[in-house]
């Protein structure tokens, strides 16, 4: 089997209880293997298509029963995804959705370092995503400077643009034969890289270069928030557990997330917040005191601020409207 694959994706697969229900090696070596979920633990399947250990281009869609806490070693890669609000709040929790609608595209493109990859799959909540994952040797491969493509391609910013949603659906739904696909994936693959870099190539959001240790610095910063966001937390104590002074610290995250460290942490608290109130009986102030807020009212006022809705109003509204069903499966590209 394909060696990237089982790094990256089967320690999820496995320690999420999937089954394999089909595997086909073709001549090229590029493998196709689909995986669907144990009756008894959820719903929905994995399909990959996984090229050597260059590349995985890969289609996820599930809906657990019941929370999954996935634990692994991940490996470095280079990742662009089509992704649902339940899938992109995992991936870059910062992101602000419009209210409540779990059917946004989010196209986004971005780099993630070896490490531990530690998170909870939430039961109920429906992941779906179009995902094009590059390995380091593939990086390897292109005739382009690495911090280049840091800053320039996966740099964490949205992508939503006609031209790369146009390529993504060629890729994605776009029948190849599997005596070319290799080739063909790859053609679409520079394709895409080169039309990012060249948008993003005047972008004022990149004014700032970021090395690759920026980036894995910031990574860290961020999963650290990810990870305490219902704990005080203010710049100071970041700048002592990660060796850096406050001003290049301040500037180089805004550089990358187009936000501040504050903005950024309360987007992280809002999303928590939002799940709960959607997916959980929990009461107004359970949530506030679980998001980090010591009172309900102080976390009402910051609620209404961000959505334009009470909580209470933002919980009746998602389960008489808007909740989602788990047998959606419509793609994101309809």
């Amino acid at each position: 089997m394909n060696s990237f694959f089982e790094k990256l994706l089967l320690p999820q697969l496995t320690q999420m209880e999937m089954n394999l229900d089909e595997r086909i090696r073709h001549c090229n070596n590029n493998v196709e293997l689909k995986y669907s979920c144990n009756p008894k633990l959820g719903d929905g399947s994995i399909y990959a298509n996984c090229f050597k250990d260059l590349f995985i281009i890969y289609i996820y869609d599930i809906t657990p029963k019941i929370t999954f806490n996935i634990n692994y070693a991940s490996p470095e890669y280079y990742q662009i995804s089509t992704l649902n609000n339940n899938t992109a709040q995992y991936i870059y929790p910062y992101s602000k959705y419009s209210y409540p609608n779990n059917n946004v595209k989010n196209i986004i493109s971005y780099y993630s370092p070896k490490g531990i990859f530690n998170n909870l799959i939430e039961k109920n909540f429906h992941f779906k995503s179009f995902n094009i994952t590059l390995s380091k040797p593939f990086i390897k491969t292109l005739d382009i400077d690495e911090n280049t493509l840091l800053n320039k391609c996966f740099n964490g910013q949205s992508i939503e643009f006609p031209y790369i949603k146009s390529v993504l659906t060629q890729i994605f739904k776009t029948p190849v034969d599997s005596s070319c696909a290799a080739l063909y994936y790859r053609g679409k693959i520079l394709e895409l890289l080169s039309l990012i870099i060249q948008h993003n190539k005047n972008s004022s959001l990149n004014q700032v270069v970021l090395s690759k240790e920026d980036h894995e610095l910031l990574l860290n910063v961020a999963n650290y928030l990810e990870k305490n966001y219902r704990n005080s937390i203010d710049i100071k104590t970041l700048e002592q557990l990660f060796y850096i002074g406050r001003s290049k610290l301040s500037q180089i995250f805004k550089a990358k997330f187009n936000m501040s460290i504050t903005e950024y942490l309360r987007n992280i608290r809002l999303n928590h917040a939002r799940n709960f109130l959607e997916n959980t009986s929990l009461s107004i102030l359970d949530i506030a005191k679980l998001v980090g807020y010591k009172n309900q009212g102080s976390f009402a006022e910051f609620f209404k601020i961000e959505t334009g809705f009470t909580p209470t109003q933002f919980r009746r509204k998602t389960l008489e409207i808007f909740k989602p069903s788990k047998n959606n499966t419509n793609s994101l590209y309809d």
